[in-house]
């Protein structure tokens, strides 16, 4: 695999940014919950096995 450069650009970045405004207004907080919790698992134990890679990622 080869590294490329990525530049995502100032428009790109606000796309983003307006992106995650809309979503956080209108998705219920209880959609995220399990990721926020495998996210919190993760940062206590300084790491991510390979059942919490599976469920962030599916």
């Amino acid at each position: 695999m080869t590294e490329q450069s990525f530049d995502l650009g100032s428009d790109g970045w606000q796309r983003l940014i307006t992106a995650r405004e809309t979503y956080a207004r209108t998705v219920s907080v209880h959609y995220d919950e399990v990721l926020d919790q495998i996210a919190q698992r993760a940062q206590a134990d300084g790491c991510l096995g390979k059942a919490g890679i599976g469920a962030l990622v599916l």
